[in-house]
């Protein structure tokens, strides 16, 4: 008799008569699960997918939870147990219950290769338990949903395919909490998901040349080498880019994870880190070299200072840690990058669907907006009618224009808080407007992160300008440790903004290691990274950069703009100096070295990319 439900499936003739028999209905034992295992044949596979899907199929949906909405990246089950949490549908206690089912069920399915026969009795085990509970609750047993349980060997090798990299080292893991949680940030990430998707045109092309090479044998020998050769360089680049997506990844979730443990009092920072972090001034400057992490502390001042009502009332014994969303600040981070955006959108989207995260500091997440300050301005100036006269046709004239008729509105939007991300890229109205836009009451916050050497556009300001604009006086810290470079390339790059190095031909043996080379375009064209690395193709102008593509794509390399960042992370970052400032790269190659005393920022900003190695192509 095939089973339809869940119920079915552990109530149907083949189960219920024959275990009644031993103890009754719903009662559980190990003899029990033992011989249920035997009535299965030995299908341990099944037995951990009941146990794992059980739950979201009948349990959460018997309570009602709904579907996460859509745009959520947690996984369904995680999010309709603390959807049910939250409401107070079940207690913390049987929430844990819960947890431990869907990871009993995800470890019976594979240990390593091989299927784990122990966690598949647990997981039956812990499933016959949460029906006998559904069943107490007077839940209704007879609940419809199809089971979604391979059932030929095929479909099982096929799902084993897709989940077995993951719960291997779910089970590796099992005792380090930490790698515990990055690793189900990577399995729960639909980020990861688009990255995968982005090679099925690869895949494609595989399958044209499959069915290509089913006609060898009416082809030319050489024809038949070709196919054969262009084939492994497709599976390889499928196997590589998927790697790269998930070496870059893991490269945010560290940062997500320094920033969750800072934020519980018990990450490690330098001094001046945390006394950036720390500090209580309604008005704050954070001044810092490349790498020294001034972008992660913003973010997490923004973060403590939100729910900030919430720290003084517990302490004061008013009210619990928990404060309601009217009672917190609202803050908005304003960057000019849209690549540094999207990086530091992707760090608090996975630090809010982390499932160590707490329901306070998600209502603290969902508080903070992040935004490019060019868009923020041109919608506002949408809102407001106003719009720059046809007599001004270039760009920094409008939006110069919206900036100075935005900042005379006398009813702008307010913020609680209100940061800025690379601040030395704004002029000083703009950083004025901004400052506007903090609300007058006692409590509220303005923070400013900027580095004067990679100021790279022809703006006026100056740290000096705005001390003397916005009384930044004593309210300021300097950041001083490079966290991101290796020695070598961070001596490289001091040498550049003491204008020791102007041009390439300046790059002599004294700076030159392992770390920092030199190599030609051909050289570079043919560069393979490590399948745990990214690599980084910068160029001075978008024209030099569209030839190198069109190059690569006639070798058949596959290119990826930075533009979309570390949404877009299956490839080599292609693009300009400009559009990297705020990122970072295990390899950076420079082409066309900016020349010039003019030029210093930006060949500052370039060579402080790299992580790992930095080489100058020409």
């Amino acid at each position: 008799m095939k089973a339809n439900t869940y119920f079915d499936f552990l109530d149907n003739d083949t189960y219920c008569n024959q275990i009644q028999e031993i103890s009754g209905p719903y009662e559980v034992s190990d003899e029990i699960t033992t011989a249920r295992l035997k009535l299965a044949k030995g299908n341990y596979y099944k037995a951990g997918v009941v146990g794992r899907d059980v739950l979201e199929s009948v349990l959460l949906k018997g309570f009602g939870a709904p579907k996460p909405p859509a745009g959520t990246q947690s996984n369904g089950i995680i999010w309709r147990i603390n959807w049910l949490k939250d409401r107070k549908i079940i207690n913390q206690k049987f929430s844990e219950e819960f947890h431990t089912l869907r990871e009993i069920g995800n470890k019976a399915i594979h240990d390593k290769d091989k299927v784990n026969k122990e966690m598949a009795a647990k997981a039956l085990k812990t499933a016959d338990l949460t029906i006998r509970y559904l069943i107490e609750k007077k839940i209704d047993k007879n609940y419809d949903h199809q089971l979604n349980i391979p059932s030929s060997d095929n479909e099982i090798a096929l799902d084993s395919i897709k989940i077995a990299e993951e719960t291997e080292k779910i089970i590796e893991s099992s005792k380090d909490l930490d790698k515990s949680m990055k690793l189900q940030y990577e399995k729960e990430n639909e980020k990861v998901k688009e990255d995968i998707l982005k090679v099925d045109t690869l895949a494609q092309k595989m399958d044209e040349l499959f069915y290509q090479i089913a006609q060898l044998d009416d082809l030319p020998e050489e024809k038949k080498t070709e196919f054969e050769v262009n084939n492994e360089k497709i599976e390889a680049k499928l196997v590589q880019n998927y790697k790269i997506a998930k070496a870059t990844q893991e490269k945010i979730l560290s940062e997500v994870d320094w920033i969750y443990k800072v934020l519980q009092g018990e990450g490690t920072a330098t001094d001046k880190q945390s006394r950036a972090i720390n500090a209580t001034n309604a008005v704050y400057k954070i001044n810092g070299p490349a790498g020294s992490g001034k972008s992660l502390i913003l973010l997490i001042k923004c973060l403590r200072e939100i729910d900030s009502q919430g720290l003084k009332d517990a302490e004061s014994g008013q009210s619990s840690l928990l404060s309601s969303a009217s009672s917190k600040k609202k803050a908005i981070l304003f960057t000019y990058n849209k690549s540094l955006m999207n990086y530091l959108q992707d760090i608090i989207d996975k630090l809010k669907n982390n499932p160590k995260t707490t329901k306070e500091l998600r209502a603290n997440i969902e508080q903070l907006t992040i935004i490019n300050f060019d868009k923020y301005v041109w919608d506002l100036a949408k809102d407001y009618r106003v719009y720059p006269g046809s007599n001004l046709s270039d760009y920094a004239e409008k939006f110069k224009f919206m900036v100075t008729e935005l900042s005379n509105k006398i009813n702008l939007p307010k913020f609680d808080i209100v940061a800025i991300d690379e601040a030395q890229d704004l002029n000083i109205s703009a950083i004025q407007f901004c400052y506007k836009l903090k609300d007058d009451k006692s409590g509220s916050k303005f923070y400013i992160v900027f580095d004067e050497a990679q100021k790279i556009y022809n703006g006026d300001f100056t740290a000096k300008a705005i001390d003397s604009d916005l009384n930044f006086r004593g309210n300021a810290i300097n950041l001083e440790t490079n966290l991101r470079n290796h020695p070598n390339i961070d001596k490289l790059a001091k040498a550049v903004l003491d204008g020791e190095i102007n041009s390439i031909r300046d790059i002599t043996e004294d700076y030159l290691s392992d770390n920092v080379r030199k190599m030609s375009k051909d050289e570079a064209g043919k560069f393979r990274i490590g399948n745990d690395e990214n690599a980084a193709f910068l160029f001075t102008s978008n024209r030099v950069k569209n030839s190198f593509v069109n190059t690569q794509n006639r070798q058949g390399i596959m290119t990826l703009d930075i533009k979309d960042n570390m949404r877009l992370s299956s490839g080599y970052y292609v693009g300009t100096i400009y559009s990297a400032k705020g990122l970072e790269f295990d390899n950076v190659f420079i082409f066309d070295f900016p020349e010039g005393e003019d030029k210093k920022q930006l060949r500052y900003v370039a060579s402080s990319r790299a992580r790992n190695q930095l080489v100058f192509v020409g």
